[in-house]
């Protein structure tokens, strides 16, 4: 995130540029690099001249500054030409206040690396002159820059001068590329060349490296992840540069504006490329310690007992932030000195009954910010779990950390090795990562065996790790390949660091765990992630292109359209907005009939069946406890995992596809045979005037319904085939895999039926079970032996009052409706798209058409030259994402 900067009325500013270069400058074509560039052509201009001597080491370095941020293949370099002319000539570099014009704009880590440069360009010939410093403390001043820093970024550039170490660490703070990260990529690729010469010139001898930031950034080899960075900050100048390119033209395209919207959503996958790693496990396996080891720095909270009270979320900002997220759905701000103690359960609750207190929390999630998490500062999120063994939710937290993660490295103890929970949750975890498949080994779980160092006897060890390797890797293996189990002591390795002996064996086998981690999620999961963003990239050139050769057909006369092909077209434009309408009201109306069918079906459910079937999953409950509270807490973790699965299965058979698969079929075949019929029509009017719609509204389709192929109208007997083979699968077009293969549930944004038991649920089981005595919160004891069937009764009879609560029906109600919801708007805002886009193409032919004729011949050939300006940006834009 880049600091709040006052914003400009960027009228004035498009009035100051018209007058530099003498062209007509609108606000809209106004950009933050056009403001950035402005500002810097006129300050480096203003350095250059201010000892009234130029030399061509300047004119050289001067040249190379703005073409890092202009490059000669860039569609605004004409534009910075002349703005160095218009800036010369009207010696605006003189004019201070002029400057504020732009720098106003700016943020304060903005206007530092203005100033950077500008102290970059001063130091070309070897020494910063008298009057070049004065000039830039003035601009400094007048944008209120603490003098301090920009006389650090001096006495670092210097030779003969010495900076102070816990200056430049607030330099680089500031400089730090990730503070551009949502601006154009050039500022970011600036703002790291800035901030790599500063840091190797503060770690010559003249400058100490105590500071653990710097010396982090030396040692760590981060070079995967920053190489994929690059990548990302190309991608990000190439939209840029097609969105400056799309409002240089807006006035003469006057493109659909759903390609407006694409480019909005390919700008806003780039911006959240990031990865996420979760690093999950029992309690007390050192997980907070392996992240502190990452990390090289003890931020997570570390005790000898189980303290990880919460699920913690660690990311890169550009300040320290500590946000805690509540189940009532509050967030709130915290001070950072309370970050460990929220983010631990209390002593109490560790030593005593901890799984009451995590049940019982009202804090489900901590978010924390912090500029110096270096392996953060990358592009990696970190996802710290409470122990999963004891969560009284620990079906509802595996898979909600689970959930859209790049990776997960999964901690075990070598003392005590592979416990039976442990495979237990171990399998969880693969059913989790593999969409509910369980015959497969997963390709993004990493599992770690940590506390080595405490195995003394080779022997051991090599017992551990034999162990480790046959039910990981041998028959029916959970890891994908050998390179995903490591051995490792992350508190040894921690200490180590601390005390910088980065040679030692155990930080070693961290590193190269780190290795091998980054390269997984740089070169497999980071290619996806891009080959996402580049292939809809294309297809927008593509789209744009097409657009243009349409408009420059009309223009030279290639298409012409006849009378009676205008009232065709016309007579089309009715008839699509008529379905559309009609659309939309049987959707409306069915989507209504549906919930209230389903919702009915549900009621009948609970009364009639839904206890008869967790009677019977309860004959398989078991466990190893002979605590009464532990073997309460067990069969009530079984309990909610049963209700889940039973009520997930009923939704699938029930509700999904004996009620809704029907009609979801019905109403796709009608969509399908109407976007045939847009498909002939177009077609239709290709062939009689020679345009290219139905390759553009074709370009549209495969967009929103990946999986259709278009060829022709289906009877009922082919789109029963269609449907069974192929887009049913899927639940219909483009409805985002409800059912995965037939069994996985995979609805983006819908919550089935959360955790229906809350901590409170303990409580009611001990009060309902008259024979448990006392309640779970006070004196446990022990039963001899234990009483398993009566614990049984008293759980289900607790769990199904519970259940029968206002507000757990109520939330199972409105899982059910949303899920209907889901399915029918999809199909409605889909169809609205694509019939917008069909409009937009016949709308658009007959503008311009209307246009043709009213154009003089000398506009006819200006309207081409542009067009063919167009065409050669387009071209340019496409060689750079090549």
């Amino acid at each position: 995130m880049i600091a709040a900067a006052p914003v400009t009325d960027r009228t004035t500013i498009a009035k100051l540029l018209s007058q530099l270069t003498n062209q007509e400058i609108s606000p809209a074509q106004v950009s933050k690099l056009v403001v950035f560039v402005s500002a810097l052509s006129t300050l480096l201009v203003g350095v250059a001249f201010a000892d009234r001597q130029v030399t061509e080491a300047e004119k050289k370095r001067l040249v190379a500054i703005l073409n890092e941020f202009i490059p000669k293949s860039s569609s605004l370099y004409n534009l910075l030409q002349l703005m160095l002319k218009g800036v010369i000539a009207h010696q605006l570099h003189h004019k201070l206040q002029a400057l504020r014009i732009f720098t106003q704009e700016l943020s304060e880590s903005e206007i530092l690396l203005l100033l950077s440069l500008g102290y970059e360009l001063a130091m070309a010939d070897g020494t910063i002159d008298a009057a070049e410093e004065d000039y830039l403390v003035q601009i400094a001043q007048q944008s209120e820059i603490d003098l301090t820093l920009t006389h650090t970024i001096k006495a670092t550039l210097a030779t003969d001068m010495t900076a102070d170490p816990d200056l430049v660490l607030e330099v680089l703070l500031q400089l730090d590329p990730a503070r551009f990260r949502a601006l154009d990529p050039v500022f970011c690729r600036a703002a790291e060349r800035i901030s790599d010469r500063l840091l190797t010139e503060a770690t010559q001898s003249k400058t100490s490296v105590d500071s653990p930031a710097i010396n982090s950034k030396i040692t760590t080899d981060y070079s995967d992840l920053e190489k994929f960075q690059t990548r990302q900050h190309s991608l990000k100048q190439v939209v840029g540069n097609l969105e400056l390119l799309l409002n240089k033209y807006d006035e003469h395209l006057s493109l659909p504006k759903s390609i407006y919207e694409d480019i909005a959503t390919v700008q806003q996958n780039l911006n959240s490329a990031i990865f996420r790693v979760a690093i999950v496990g029992e309690f007390s396996q050192g997980k907070s310690t392996l992240l502190n080891a990452l990390l090289g720095e003890e931020i997570q909270p570390v005790r000898a007992i189980p303290c990880s009270g919460t699920v913690t979320v660690l990311r890169y900002g550009p300040q320290i932030q500590v946000i805690g997220r509540y189940r009532d759905g509050r967030e709130e701000e915290m001070p950072f000195d309370q970050y460990q103690e929220k983010a631990a359960l209390s002593e109490d609750a560790a030593l005593g009954n901890r799984e009451d207190a995590l049940a019982n929390a009202d804090l489900f999630e901590l978010v924390l910010e912090h500029p110096q998490l270096t392996l953060c500062k990358q592009g990696v999120e970190l996802v710290d779990s409470p122990g999963l063994n004891e969560h009284p939710e620990r079906s509802r937290l595996t898979q909600q950390l689970l959930d859209n993660v790049d990776a997960v490295i999964f901690l075990v103890n070598a003392q005590r090795p592979l416990t039976q929970g442990e495979r237990e949750l171990l399998l969880d975890v693969r059913k989790c990562l593999n969409y509910g498949q369980t015959a497969q080994p997963v390709n993004n779980l990493f599992v770690l065996v940590n506390f080595m160092d405490l195995l003394r006897r080779q022997q051991d060890r090599q017992q551990v790790q034999q162990l480790f390797e046959r039910f990981l890797l041998g028959e029916n293996p959970i890891l994908s390949q050998p390179e995903r189990l490591h051995f490792i002591s992350a508190q040894a390795a921690l200490d180590a660091i601390i005390k910088g002996e980065m040679g030692d064996p155990y930080v070693q086998g961290l590193q190269n765990f780190s290795r091998l981690l980054q390269a997984f999620l740089t070169e497999e999961r980071g290619t996806v992630k891009l080959k996402k963003i580049v292939s809809p990239l294309y297809g927008l050139l593509q789209q744009i292109e097409e657009e243009i050769q349409e408009h420059r057909k009309v223009i030279e006369g290639e298409i012409i359209i006849s009378a009676a092909n205008k009232q065709k077209i016309i007579e089309q434009i009715g008839q699509a907005v008529g379905y559309v309408s009609k659309l939309e009201i049987d959707i409306t109306r069915t989507q209504a009939e549906q919930q209230q069918n389903i919702l009915g079906r549900l009621s009948c459910f609970l009364d009639a069946q839904f206890q008869d079937t967790l009677q019977q999953c309860s004959k398989e409950w078991s466990t190893q406890h002979t605590e009464k509270g532990k073997i309460q807490q067990a069969f009530l973790a079984k309990f909610q995992d049963d209700t889940n699965t039973t009520l997930q299965e009923w939704t699938e058979k029930e509700a999904l596809q004996r009620n809704l698969l029907p009609v979801l079929k019905d109403f796709d075949y009608g969509i399908h045979q109407m976007l045939v019929e847009f498909q002939d029509n177009l077609a239709a009017i290709d062939g009689e005037i020679g345009s290219y719609l139905e390759n553009q509204l074709n370009l549209e389709v495969q967009k929103i319904f990946p999986q259709l192929k278009l060829h022709k109208k289906m009877d009922a007997d082919d789109w029963e085939t269609m449907w069974n083979t192929g887009i049913g699968s899927g639940v219909g077009l483009g409805a985002g895999g409800v059912v995965v293969g037939g069994l996985a549930f995979a609805v983006s944004s819908i919550a089935f039926f959360p955790i229906v038991l809350s901590g409170a649920a303990i409580a009611g089981i001990a009060a309902a079970g008259a024979a448990l005595g006392t309640a779970i919160g006070g004196t446990l004891g022990f039963f001899a032996p234990p009483d398993f069937e009566t614990i049984k009764k008293d759980v289900l009879n607790a769990g199904f009052q519970q259940l029968a609560t206002t507000e757990n029906i109520d939330r199972m109600r409105q899982s059910i409706s949303t899920l209907v919801e889901h399915l029918f708007q999809q199909r409605l805002t889909s169809m609205q798209r694509i019939t917008e886009d069909y409009l937009y193409l016949l709308n658009s032919l007959l503008e311009d058409w209307e246009q043709k004729q009213r154009l003089t011949p000398e506009q006819a050939a200006l309207q081409l030259e542009v067009y063919q300006e167009c065409q050669r940006d387009l071209s340019l834009l496409r060689e750079s994402l090549d």
